[in-house]
């Protein structure tokens, strides 16, 4: 396991690409995590979906510190999805190693390459097909710090490489991998591709933890008889 790797000497995008991961440090200030902490309602529960309102756009639009640093890794890629989580002693969770493989569209249309349909806080989720997973990254703004005691996310390094990974061969791929324990402090950016390999533990002491999460992918992947929850 790594607390942290780091390659001075790679370009953004080259090291996005090896790891499948990017650290932004420091990327929004204090000021703009507080502001963000007063639009949206981390509430109680593990997850939250919402909705990218106009409020928002100074602090994770595309004219942003976040929306440049998006731009800087040569990414055609717009939000689709934004959630909220926040792991507390009432709400504390695991999550064994997987691959973030589900999209969230306005509604149902049977289309080849597009699976396992599910209805879920008022839309329609699917597995989608490769060609889109490939091209889709989540970036992890964290409004708290994220430490040893709280949870922390962890990232199997260069997992995305092996494409569709079956759930029951996860652990194994995994442990293959260069493991990193994504510790972080408010205001800290992970980047990271969907497919990359993660997990979260429990906390051990969790006072609260609260990281938005936003999805983005190239808009003109998705099948045209489908739309993004969050097409403008």
């Amino acid at each position: 396991h790594s607390q942290s790797i780091v390659s001075p000497l790679m370009e953004p995008e080259e090291e996005l690409t090896k790891f499948g991961r990017i650290w932004f440090r420091k990327l929004l200030a204090i000021d703009k995590i507080r502001q963000l902490t007063r639009l949206v309602d981390f509430g109680d529960r593990p997850g939250l979906r919402l909705n990218m309102q106009a409020e928002l756009n100074p602090l994770l639009g595309a004219s942003s510190r976040l929306g440049v640093a998006l731009k800087s890794l040569d990414l055609d890629a717009s939000p689709v999805r934004l959630i909220a989580f926040n792991k507390t002693q009432n709400s504390n969770w695991s999550v064994p190693w997987h691959q973030d493989r589900v999209i969230a569209v306005a509604e149902k249309v049977e289309t080849q390459g597009y699976s396992n349909w599910s209805p879920k806080a008022g839309f329609w989720h699917c597995e989608a097909p490769l060609e889109l997973l490939r091209n889709m990254v989540f970036a992890r703004v964290h409004i708290d710090a994220s430490t040893e005691e709280n949870g922390p996310l962890e990232l199997a390094l260069g997992s995305h490489h092996r494409g569709l990974v079956p759930a029951a061969d996860a652990k194994a791929v995994a442990r293959d991998c260069d493991v990193e324990t994504c510790y972080a402090a408010a205001g800290d950016v992970l980047i990271v591709h969907a497919l990359t390999l993660h997990r979260s533990s429990s906390g051990k002491a969790p006072h609260t933890r609260r990281t938005l999460r936003i999805d983005y992918a190239p808009r003109d992947l998705l099948a045209h008889q489908l739309r993004w929850t969050m097409d403008e």
